[in-house]
């Protein structure tokens, strides 16, 4: 199960999955950012664990300057090849999180749409620290993840569905405090497994985290509307800002 990400986030079969999710929740997920940072003009953004770019271009289309890291190259791909379509100026860079690091530092940090806790713990720490060491002193931090409790309370354990043709089967299990899910897409001549397994957070664990590496906790929100967090918010979102 160890770098399961290499081989699903690499895999068309990602896109097979996820065709439906758009940029709504990004957008959305943004404004809530503008009302809580104090954004500048000339700020440079970090979209930590782009994925495809989501934000990414969410951000260029405000007049940002954002950056987009991620260690898949298929997703570094679509990205680029999207941004390219609509003339924006976003420099993305294929990394692993865990060894990322520019000289170059940022205003604002972004980890969007729980693009941490695939590794170890100690991995998973480093990754922050990353983070960290590229944003400017008093620069800000947004951190977006699954709210465990709500979670653990409403986890789906087994599903059958179908998309364009292919029956999928996605099966969740909590193991050694991580959700692994068993994704299977069946077509007619085979079936193809992959994995997803990501490292369950208390919002205690993530306070925790961020105060001992070097953040000041500001505000802490359980959706991208910007309701306040309760053990019925599907997000934990943690505005931060470096000391």
């Amino acid at each position: 199960m160890k770098d399961w990400f290499k081989n699903w986030f690499n895999s068309h079969h990602y896109f097979l999955l996820y065709q439906n999710r758009n940029e709504e929740e990004a957008e959305q997920f943004f404004e809530l950012i503008k009302k809580n940072v104090p954004l500048q003009a000339d700020w440079k953004i970090l979209d930590f664990c782009c994925g495809y770019g989501r934000l990414s271009k969410v951000i260029a289309r405000e007049g940002y300057s954002v950056t987009g890291v991620d260690l898949s190259e298929k997703f570094i791909q679509r990205a680029i090849e999207e941004s390219r379509k609509e003339n924006l100026q976003i420099k993305f860079i294929k990394c692993d999180a865990r060894s990322f690091f520019e000289s170059e530092k940022y205003d604002l940090g972004i980890s969007f749409f729980t693009s941490f806790g695939y590794f170890s713990d100690e991995e998973n720490e480093l990754t922050i620290q990353n983070l960290v060491r590229s944003i400017l002193k008093n620069g800000w931090i947004v951190f977006d993840y699954f709210n465990a409790e709500y979670v653990l309370k409403n986890l789906v354990k087994n599903e059958d569905f179908e998309i364009d043709g292919y029956k999928i089967n996605i099966s969740r299990k909590i193991e050694a405090n991580r959700i692994n899910k068993i994704i299977r897409i069946i077509s007619e001549d085979k079936t193809e497994e992959y994995v997803e397994s990501v490292r369950i957070y208390s919002v205690e664990d993530l306070k925790d985290l961020f105060e001992k590496n070097g953040l000041v906790i500001k505000k802490i929100f359980g959706d991208y509307s910007g309701s306040d967090l309760n053990e019925n918010s599907p997000r934990v979102i943690i505005f931060a800002q470096k000391k």
